[in-house]
């Protein structure tokens, strides 16, 4: 085994705050942030190497230093040799024993200086995550222990333990190279969306979870963070798509965005939850003191997340007069402000109030601004809209005396203070509670007012982090409700994540249903709601101020990297513009001209748009696209030979006229192999069955065979139409014994089951399930006992369902032998029963049933007993009461004289 080495660097700093007490007396502490002095050595002129992280790790207690509660390592990897970072955190202790090869600098308060060394390494143990963000230069004539000089440094604290944020760049002594790292390790497949803005997809397969992450860096010029809502007014809703789209103007390129706030539906519609301020107004703030963490971002570009205050006020000199709330269309008495996004209709919780005009000095009410407004007359009954520099102060009948102060004509300074913020706030929307606090995962819903139901349950989330310094944020989604895609988080195990991904401090924003993510224009999470994408409140969205400059780069699409394509198969091109902001262009027709490396295959040379007609052998190659002698792009492409088609589900089992989703994924060597519209054909000898890429419907009667073909590759999906091998597992002929229903968040007196005899698919009798939900308590969960058997694995289960449109899911619960849980989905993740007055054969594929959320990534083991059918809805959304009829649950085989 080759051996490995580590660049252990041994720093000493000025003082943290934590260990002032320790500075000598009279002696004064530097801050932590500082600059390394650059030793009188002759410096190699650099060459340019490869150098990149590969993992991080804590020491064991062992191996730490006396006197130091942690130390901390990061492997990094470049050619032919390891390495590792590693920092003590407390710069005021020694190490005890160095070892043969460690270099010793003492430590006084206000002296800078650090050493690394090359040293042997011992395996690490566990791992967490650890970037870095500092410059070493070396000297190639020193002899081994080699030495190396921090020369910038910039320091964190994560909690009890201090770490080194860096980006490195280093030459290291194996000859005159230098060695770079980003300032921020990014994953691989991460995309720049523009300057300063990268978007990665990332799944993990066992839970499962499908993750998108979207990081802005807010130093970056001509590039923003906005709060944006319908152009509606504030009582109103879009979907983040069309908000995207309605906001990009020229010189305004809404390049990405997500949802944001929660939302009720009174005592308006889209009635935001949390605080709003947006394009140089205070949209909405429900009260002064507001218990719910929130994200702002001050007009010096700097981001913050908390809980926040408001102290409203009109200052007339003499008299300073507190208001309670901005839009609150709810308050019934007291004193409240309104600004003109709230729109058409001006109305409060009583008719009683009094409305003061405030002529504002200038069309803006920014939080911690002060402006300056004159008193106009007073009126009873206001209409809107209102100008864009009036807004007016109302005040119940028992602050007559506040009214008569406010004459009119008298000159008034208007302010709202946020003392938690320093600098004027620019954008602000609500959120909570918080997921991490300082590098910690720290929920807070016993202090938030938000329910442990909802803590604790795993929904689709969508969340916004910050850096320590407020200067990057992070946008993330992680999908939920669809167990075959993503199974969402909890807040604490979404705390944890985005605390991995280097928060310093996170709040969760509106999920469920609501959760979504789009970038240049495109929805790139899955939304669980049945119908796509939900109308918001509001959403948070990246913004290009740049002004649209000419043509300078290409984009090709599909942009993966390189793109794999079947052998035989054929592919469309397309090629975006851009200038050298990132805003996007509008490329000319007939300007672009296309070419492919031969071995590729064939590709059509003019157009905005190509097709690559591929190879029948595998190669690699590259497709060109040019718009002048200056402006190209290439793309990398591999002409693949396929191994395998795989197809959920593996084999057929279908009633004359019954359809079933069908995926359809492809395999060639290690890599799955995307499939791009055009590349699959199916097709059945005499039309027994009738497909698309996603869908399979049985016409005649028999044993039949599905073809499908990608390219040179074509596999025979076996198809059986009335002709499987059943097994009842319930006929619901009879009600369950046990008749009083059981579950979470139902009306017990109106939820019964019965026996239904008037329209059965099986036997005698349906089972007639007649629910009522109710709205908090968490999800809604009404449990229907089965109990029923399974000795081996069935190729699918089926249940008949008599809809009501209600949209509640419909599954099961099934343990194993080994006592592991398995959900047996029958309504496609969260699409519920979203028919209406008729039967419907619905199938749950029996051949990957998902794991539950208790024991994610288990395999079952048969014979299972699936414990109990549960009619259930987590969206509050779309709990409802309603009807339906459930018949004939079975156990689908193959004939038994299939092999």
């Amino acid at each position: 085994m080759k051996p490995r080495y580590a660049l252990r660097m041994q720093r000493t700093h000025g003082c943290f705050p934590s260990l002032r007490s320790r500075c000598p007396p009279g002696r004064s502490c530097p801050p932590p942030l500082s600059h390394f002095r650059e030793p009188p050595l002759p410096w190699p002129t650099p060459t340019p190497a490869s150098f990149r992280f590969t993992r991080c790790s804590w020491w064991p207690p062992a191996a730490r230093p006396w006197g130091f509660s942690r130390s901390s390592s990061c492997e990094v990897e470049k050619p032919r040799f390891h390495a590792f970072i590693s920092m003590p955190p407390n710069p005021h202790f020694l190490w005890r024993n160095p070892g043969p090869t460690q270099l010793l600098k003492a430590s006084t308060c206000g002296s800078i200086s650090a050493t690394m060394v090359l040293t042997p390494l011992q395996e690490p143990i566990a791992t967490w995550p650890f970037t870095t963000s500092h410059f070493i230069k070396t000297n190639p004539s020193l002899s081994s222990p080699k030495e190396f000089y921090l020369m910038k440094l910039s320091q964190s604290s994560f909690q009890n333990r201090t770490f080194v944020t860096a980006s490195l760049a280093a030459i290291l002594l194996a000859g005159p190279a230098t060695a770079q790292v980003e300032s921020e390790p990014l994953p691989g497949d991460a995309t720049i969306v523009a300057p300063g803005v990268h978007h990665w997809q990332e799944t993990q397969p066992d839970a499962p979870l499908f993750f998108n992450v979207l990081t802005v860096d807010l130093t970056k010029r001509n590039l923003g963070v906005e709060v944006e809502k319908s152009s509606r007014g504030l009582f109103s809703g879009e979907k983040v798509a069309k908000l995207s789209e309605d906001e990009s103007t020229a010189g305004h390129t809404v390049i990405a965005g997500v949802n944001a706030d929660f939302w009720a539906m009174s005592p308006r519609p889209y009635n935001p939850i949390g605080p709003m301020v947006a394009d140089g107004m205070i949209w909405y703030v429900p009260a002064a003191r507001m218990e719910r963490s929130s994200l702002c971002i001050t007009r010096d570009k700097k981001a913050h997340i908390g809980v926040m205050t408001m102290a409203l006020s009109i200052d007339t000199g003499n008299e300073v007069i507190r208001l309670q709330s901005v839009n609150n269309a709810g308050v019934k008495d007291g004193a409240t402000l309104i600004t003109p996004p709230m729109g058409n209709k001006i109305a409060l919780g009583s008719p009683n109030f009094i409305f003061v005009p405030l002529r504002l000095s200038k069309a803006e009410f920014l939080p911690n601004l002060p402006v300056l407004a004159k008193v106009e007359k007073h009126i009873t009954s206001p209409t809107g809209p209102l100008d864009a520099d009036i807004v007016l102060a109302a005040f119940s009948p028992d602050r007559a005396d506040n009214i008569a102060t406010l004459k009119p004509g008298t000159e008034v300074t208007l302010l709202a203070k946020v003392a938690e913020v320093p600098g004027v706030i620019e954008e602000w929307v609500g959120g909570g509670p918080m997921l991490v606090d300082e590098g910690r995962e720290a929920v807070r819903y016993n202090t938030e007012g938000v329910g442990k139901s909802f803590i604790d349950t795993r929904h689709p989330r969508t969340a916004v982090g910050i850096s320590r310094d407020g200067t990057k944020l992070y946008l993330v989604t992680v999908d939920g409700r669809q167990p075959q895609i993503s199974i969402g988080q909890s807040l604490q195990e979404l705390g944890r994540y985005m605390a991995k991904l280097g928060c310093w401090k996170a709040t969760n924003l509106d999920g469920g249903g609501s959760t979504s993510m789009v970038v240049r224009g495109e929805v790139v999470n899955k939304p669980s709601d049945r119908t796509g994408p939900r109308t918001v409140t509001n959403a948070l969205l990246v913004v290009n101020t740049a002004p649209i400059g000419p043509l300078h780069s290409l984009q090709i699409l599909p942009a993966e990297q390189p793109l794999r394509i079947p052998a035989g198969t054929s592919v469309k091109f397309f090629a975006k513009g851009f200038d050298e902001n990132s805003n996007p262009v509008k490329i000319p027709a007939g300007s672009l001209t296309w070419s492919a490396s031969p071995e590729l295959g064939e590709i059509a040379p003019d157009g905005n748009d190509t097709n690559l007609k591929a190879s029948s052998n595998p190669s690699n190659g590259v497709v060109t696209v040019k718009a002048s002698d200056k402006i190209e792009r290439s793309a990398k492409i591999a002409v693949v030979s396929l191994d395998e088609i795989i197809t959920d589900p593996e084999v057929l089992l279908l009633a004359p006229g019954e359809s079933v989703p069908l995926s359809i994924k492809a395999v060639a060597g290690p890599w799955k192999v995307p499939l791009l519209p055009g590349m699959v054909s199916t097709s059945s000898a005499d039309g027994a069955l009738s497909s698309s890429i996603d869908l399979v419907t049985a016409v005649t009667s028999g044993i039949h065979t599905l073809d499908l073909t990608i390219g040179t590759t074509t596999t025979k999906l076996a198809a059986y139409v009335g002709s499987y091998r059943a097994v009842e597992l319930a006929s619901f002929d009879n009600p369950p014994a046990e008749t009083a229903p059981k579950g979470d968040a139902f009306d017990a007196a109106k939820t019964a089951f019965e026996r239904d005899a008037s329209d059965p698919r099986e036997g005698s009798a349906g089972l007639g399930v007649t629910y009522a939900m109710t709205r908090g308590g968490g999800p809604s969960l009404i449990v229907v006992p089965v109990n029923a058997t399974v000795t081996e694995p069935p190729v699918k289960f089926g249940l008949w369902i008599y809809g009501d449109g209600g949209e509640a899911w419909v599954r099961g619960s099934a343990v194993d032998t080994a006592g592991k849980k398995f959900i047996v989905d029958f309504t496609e993740g969260s699409k519920g029963v979203y028919w209406k007055n008729e039967w419907r054969r619905t199938s749950a594929n029996g051949t990957t049933l998902r794991a539950d959320t208790a024991n994610p990534g288990a395999k079952p083991v048969y014979p299972l007993v699936i414990e109990n059918l549960t009619l259930s809805q987590e969206q509050e959304a779309l709990k409802t009461s309603g009807r339906i009829i459930l018949d004939g649950l079975e156990a689908v085989y193959t004939p038994p004289s299939t092999p």
